[in-house]
C-alpha cells in the first residue's frame, strides 16, 4: 500500500494543490492511502506518522506547493529550520535545527531517477531540488524521514514539489490535470516498483553463500562506502577499515555470505548489500551488515536480517545476535524496532569505557 498525503491551505494559500490531488486520488484504487494534513509544524509530521504507524505503507510520497515552476522532485530534508511566516495554526519555528539530536539531513528513498524519467516520457516539465524550503514543507519531510529511520521501516519515502495550480500550463504554472497526470505517474513507477520487490521491504532476494559469487574487490568498495559515514563518530575505528578483498573472501569460507545483486539498477549483478552468518554454539551472530548508500532507506538491511533469522532458525539456533558501537544511537532504536533487546556491552582492548553494545533476539521455529 502507498500512503499519499497533501497540505492544506496556509496562510497566504487559501486553496492547496496539493489538498485537491489528494481528493482527486482518495478512493481512486485498492493499494493507495490518502491523507490531508494541517500546514503546522510538528502537528503534520505527528499526524503523519500516526498514520504510518497504523497503515504500515510500503512507501509513501508526500505532496506540498512551491513557487512557481515544474514538479520539483526533493532530493534532500533538512534538518534546519528558517525564521519565516507562520503556520497554519498561527505558530512559527526556527531559526535553528528541527531536531537537535538528528542527523543534518536526510536523502529521499523514493527511485527519484526512475520517476524523473516517467514524468519526462508523461510530457510533464520536471525538474530536481535539493531544498524542500524551511517552512513546513521541509519540517513535514524531514521528520518523517526520520521517524522511518528510527522504526527501521525501510520504505521508499520522499517528498514532491508542486506549483500553484493554473488555468492552462505555461509561465512555470500547471492545471491541476497535468498534476493529477504527474501524480498518477509517480504512483504507478512506484507500484511497479514494490511489486518487483514482492510488495515490500522483503522483496529484495538474499542469496546465501551463492557459488557463482567471486568478486572480493566489489565487495569491498560496497563496505567501505558503508562503513565510511562511522569515520570520526566511533572509537575506536572500525575494524572494517582493515578488511582486505581476500580477508573477505576468507571470512565468506568461515562464514555464511548473505548476499543482494542487483542487474537491473547496477547493470552487471554487483553486490548492493550484503552480511555474513556465524554460528555459534548458543547463537548466530551476523556481522559486516553492509548497504550501498544510495540504496539505503529502502529495507535492504532489513531483508538480510530477516534472512540471517531464516537461517540461523534452520540451524537449530535459538536467537541471532549482533553488535554496534555504543555511538550509533539510530542503529539501536532500529534493532529494537526489529525485536533486539540489548544485552551485554563490551569494551575493545585498552579502552576502560563501553565501546560496544551486544543485541539479541529470540527466534521461534528454530529446529
Amino acid at each position: 500500500m502507498i500512503l499519499l498525503s497533501g497540505f492544506g491551505p496556509f496562510p497566504g494559500v487559501p486553496s492547496n494543490p496539493a489538498e485537491a490531488l489528494v481528493r482527486r486520488f482518495t478512493d481512486r484504487a485498492s493499494g493507495l492511502s490518502t491523507l490531508t494534513l494541517p500546514t503546522e509544524f510538528a502537528g503534520a509530521a505527528a499526524g503523519l506518522a500516526e498514520a504510518i504507524e497504523a497503515g504500515r505503507p510500503d512507501a509513501v510520497v508526500m505532496l506540498g506547493v512551491a513557487g512557481a515552476g515544474p514538479i520539483r522532485l526533493e532530493r534532500l530534508a533538512r534538518n534546519a529550520s528558517r525564521a519565516g511566516r507562520p503556520d497554519a495554526a498561527g505558530r512559527t519555528q526556527g531559526p535553528g535545527a528541527i531536531d537537535a539530536a538528528a542527523p543534518a539531513a536526510y536523502p529521499s528513498t523514493l527511485p527519484l531517477g526512475a520517476l524523473h524519467r516517467a514524468l519526462e516520457a508523461a510530457g510533464v516539465p520536471v525538474g530536481w531540488s535539493d531544498d524542500a524550503g524551511g517552512y513546513v514543507c521541509n519540517d513535514l519531510f524531514f521528520r518523517t524521514r526520520h521517524f522511518v529511520e528510527a522504526r527501521g521501516l525501510g520504505i521508499p519515502c520522499g517528498f514532491v514539489h508542486v506549483p500553484p495550480a493554473a488555468e492552462a500550463d505555461g509561465d512555470g504554472r500547471l492545471t491541476l490535470a497535468t498534476m493529477e497526470r504527474a501524480v498518477e505517474t509517480i504512483l504507478g513507477v512506484l507500484a511497479r516498483r514494490l511489486a518487483e520487490r514482492g510488495g515490500g521491504a522483503e522483496g529484495w532476494r538474499v542469496e546465501v553463500g551463492p557459488s557463482d559469487f567471486a568478486d572480493w574487490p566489489a565487495l569491498l568498495d560496497l563496505v567501505a562506502a558503508s562503513f565510511a559515514p562511522m569515520a570520526g563518530r566511533i572509537d575506536p575505528p572500525s575494524s572494517a577499515d582493515a578488511l582486505t578483498a581476500e580477508a573477505l573472501a576468507g571470512k565468506a569460507r568461515a562464514e555464511r555470505l548473505l548476499l543482494v545483486r542487483d542487474d537491473a539498477e547496477t547493470g552487471g549483478g554487483r553486490p548492493i548489500a550484503c552480511a555474513f552468518l556465524r554460528l555459534d554454539p548458543d547463537a548466530a551472530y551476523v556481522g559486516k551488515i553492509a548497504v550501498a548508500p544510495a540504496l539505503q532507506g529502502r529495507g535492504l538491511a532489513r531483508a538480510l536480517l530477516a534472512e540471517a533469522e531464516r537461517v540461523a532458525a534452520a540451524a537449530g539456533r535459538p536467537a541471532l545476535t549482533l553488535q554496534t558501537r555504543v555511538e550509533l544511537t539510530d542503529n539501536h532504536r532500529i534493532f529494537a524496532a526489529l525485536g533486539f533487546s540489548r544485552v551485554a556491552e563490551t569494551a575493545h582492548p585498552g579502552y576502560d569505557r563501553t565501546t560496544s553494545l551486544t543485541f539479541r533476539k529470540e527466534l521461534a521455529g528454530a529446529s
